[in-house]
């Protein structure tokens, strides 16, 4: 008997995360969030990443973001940067990767605003950035905005918003 209901658990278990699986592909808002989650996985890294993983790491990331990705950085200890288009970008992307002993990225709170007929989307979110160059987690206010391109949701631009006593 306990063998029967604990197979009717875990099918009960298997068909919502099925559906929920389903409606999330559905969802324009569930999709924009996945690539928000698949970028910010792979902007992050450890200790020790081999040469060949780093470059791997950045080919992944460039093929999530646009051809003209901008970002745009206002940051009290660094001034101000604008990169542009993917060529920059990558060489961006180079810098901190190997610059960087590590960097641990938490995004909190993002609040993702569909724009019309669902193919671009603003995302509005706090980063919480570690790394080594830093002593203290370092908190930053963030605007990311995506396009859909052959159904697929690209990074086109992002954007660091100044707080109040900064």
């Amino acid at each position: 008997m306990k063998a029967k209901t604990l197979l009717l658990v875990l099918l009960i278990v298997a068909a919502l995360v099925g559906l929920w699986k389903w409606r999330s592909s559905h969802d324009p808002v569930g999709k924009v969030r996945q690539s928000l989650e698949e970028l910010r996985t792979l902007v992050c890294f450890e200790r020790d990443e081999s040469p060949i993983t780093k470059e791997s790491m950045i080919q992944k990331i460039l093929a999530r973001v646009s051809k003209d990705i901008t970002l745009e950085v206002n940051l009290p200890s660094a001034g101000q940067g604008l990169v542009s288009g993917r060529e920059e970008f990558r060489e961006y992307l180079r810098l901190g990767r190997y610059r960087s002993e590590y960097l641990r990225l938490a995004l909190f709170d993002p609040k993702v605003t569909l724009g019309d007929n669902s193919t671009s989307a603003e995302v509005k979110a706090t980063a919480k950035a570690d790394t080594n160059l830093y002593k203290d987690s370092y908190w930053q206010e963030i605007v990311l905005t995506f396009i859909r391109e052959d159904g697929s949701w690209l990074l086109k631009r992002v954007t660091t918003v100044k707080t109040w006593g900064r």
